[in-house]
């Protein structure tokens, strides 16, 4: 099954939690993901993606890194289909007559479009 899924399989059943908070960003220097401005009041995880796994704030409890590491887990897991409900519910707001700018920004991170 490979590493990062032994690893969800064995904490799959950990206590549900939210994944870490705020835009994700991809640091080409060290090759990981991560929030785009930590906050370890409100996440327990600082690194979401690397080479060597993802990483919990020292002083953090285990259980509570690893409930996160499983929420940011499934919302990867899940990033695809977000991004296509996402944009078609863009389009049900932008053809009822709602501002979506937001919407778009998030849309064009997602699709590269945004630098």
């Amino acid at each position: 099954m490979g590493l990062v899924g032994d690893w969800m399989k064995s904490h799959a059943k950990e206590q549900p939690s939210q994944p870490t908070p705020g835009a994700w960003a991809w640091d080409e220097d060290f090759n990981t993901l991560r929030p785009v401005t930590p906050n370890p009041e409100a996440s327990a995880v600082h690194t979401i993606l690397s080479p060597d796994g993802p990483r919990g704030y020292l002083g953090k409890d285990s259980a509570s890194v690893n409930a996160e590491m499983v929420a940011n887990y499934w919302a990867i897991q899940a990033a695809g289909e977000m991004l296509k409900e996402l944009q078609r519910l863009r389009a049900v707001l932008n053809g009822a007559g709602f501002a979506t700018e937001r919407t778009d920004a998030v849309i064009a991170r997602a699709t590269g479009a945004a630098s």
